[in-house]
């Protein structure tokens, strides 16, 4: 018997999207957002349900995950969601999947540590073929 785990995710790129579908198909619930929802909406017909904001995304979640360009992007969406630190305190397990700098790294631990989120740095590397 497989756990199913809700997951949400925040970037739906070429990466976050082939993501998805690969838990979709594995019979977890998935939540995404997308700075540009239409990047977002196609994962509609795969099973997903879009949110309208990260910290949407956050609520439900067992495991919120951050795919997106760069640390810059992440420290956007963490600054960009109103209540997303209170949302996140204590809350899901962040898997932070961008690829970024062993300083944004660094930065990402301590918040994470501050608001008493189990924090994993699972960067991505490769082309979608393997996602």
């Amino acid at each position: 018997m497989t756990e199913t785990a809700h997951i949400g995710l925040v970037g739906t790129g070429i990466m976050g999207r082939a993501m998805t579908r690969c838990w979709l198909e594995a019979g977890h619930d998935v939540t995404a957002w997308n700075r540009t929802r239409s990047k977002a909406k196609p994962l509609v017909d795969n099973g997903a349900t879009l949110a309208d904001t990260p910290t949407d995304v956050a609520r439900e979640a067992d495991y919120w995950i951050t795919m997106v360009a760069d640390g810059d992007a992440v420290r956007d969406v963490l600054e960009r969601s109103e209540g997303l630190s209170d949302t996140l305190s204590g809350g899901p397990t962040w898997l932070q999947m961008s690829t970024v700098a062993a300083a944004d790294t660094d930065d990402f631990a301590a918040l994470a540590d501050e608001r008493d989120i189990d924090f994993v740095d699972a960067p991505v590397l490769g082309t979608k073929e393997p996602a």
